[in-house]
């Protein structure tokens, strides 16, 4: 079936449903960038004018029965990178300058109900990209140096409630572009080389109370681009994905399983033939999007699902959907 921009599958089949909202617009075509889900709604983030049957501006709730556009618009004037959503509140980040019938630079926090930003403003001096919000933090990476009315490069803890950045540090020396929370843990990935005052390569673990990385360590290397764009955590699992082709010793081209302790790659290893750059771990499944065209020795293009990925033993085989 024919989906513009975004499309709902059978989890058991990878069949496209009936469900379309039809994006269209934007400056290259539609895209939709980043995706949250709360209750009966699906928010809906990324660089289109329609969707659900309504003019959108790069932002949009949909019903996600229906697929319609609910009455929430926020009206963003510049492209939605990455969402988040956490009770009433819905986070959103991107190179926009108004949103929620406000100004608000590159990061906002909307009304759930109302679209309308809140008086929440951390104001960055350049791009907030990816997000995690963890209890009463949100935590903020990206292309900045201030935030939250404080010195931060690149990665920020801010409160939920004032926008303030907390003590909380890291000072990484380039750009943050994945997080993801785990007890008291924060992964973070990017293109960064040192990070918490110690060399880390593109991946680290940061303790989400001092700001300071653990010993775990990935050290990811290679490719043309060499960084991570994405992280995922479930269970004593993290998955990385980015444009590097090796973790530590082992080839890993793309996207890795690696022990949350440890920081050592499992067996796991799909293989795709180009970067990867969003991964989500959902109950047993594990879902990858990117520019790939081959991947686990099969053609699927930009789309892939798969089990998760064992500790041990050799790959699953794969179930994986090609959405060309």
């Amino acid at each position: 079936m024919i989906r513009s921009g975004l499309a709902q599958l059978d989890a058991r089949t990878g069949r496209a449903t009936r469900w379309n909202p039809n994006a269209s617009g934007g400056f290259d075509g539609p895209r939709v960038h980043s995706l949250a889900a709360s209750g009966s709604t699906l928010y809906v983030g990324g660089d289109f004018s329609v969707i659900g049957g309504r003019n959108r501006n790069d932002i949009a709730a949909l019903d996600a029965r229906t697929g319609h556009a609910t009455g929430w618009n926020p009206q963003a004037n510049g492209g939605v990178g990455n969402l988040a959503v956490a009770g009433s509140t819905v986070y959103a980040t991107g190179p926009f300058s108004k949103i929620g019938h406000s100004t608000r630079k590159y990061i906002a926090a909307l009304d759930a109900r109302t679209g309308r930003a809140t008086a929440w403003n951390p104001h960055p001096d350049g791009i907030a990209d990816s997000l995690a919000v963890y209890g009463s933090t949100v935590y903020v990476g990206g292309e900045f140096t201030a935030i939250g009315g404080r010195r931060r490069n690149h990665v920020a803890a801010l409160d939920a409630q004032t926008g303030s950045a907390t003590a909380w540090d890291p000072n990484a020396n380039y750009g943050v572009y994945a997080l993801a929370a785990s007890g008291s843990t924060i992964f973070v990935g990017g293109g960064f080389t040192k990070i918490g005052g110690h060399p880390r390569r593109y991946v680290a673990a940061l303790d989400a109370r001092t700001g300071l990385p653990t010993t775990w360590n990935p050290v990811c290397s290679g490719g043309s681009f060499p960084a991570v764009y994405a992280l995922a955590v479930s269970g004593s699992t993290v998955y990385a994905a980015g444009g590097f082709t090796h973790i530590g010793t082992q080839k890993r081209r793309y996207v890795a399983a690696l022990d949350a302790r440890s920081g050592r790659a499992l067996t796991w290893n799909p293989n795709p033939d180009y970067a990867v750059s969003a991964i989500e771990a959902s109950g047993s499944r594990l879902y990858l999007g990117g520019n790939f065209g081959w991947i686990a020795d099969e053609p699927h293009i930009g789309f892939a699902a798969f089990q998760q990925a064992p500790a041990l033993g050799p790959p699953p085989t794969p179930r994986a959907y090609g959405l060309g």
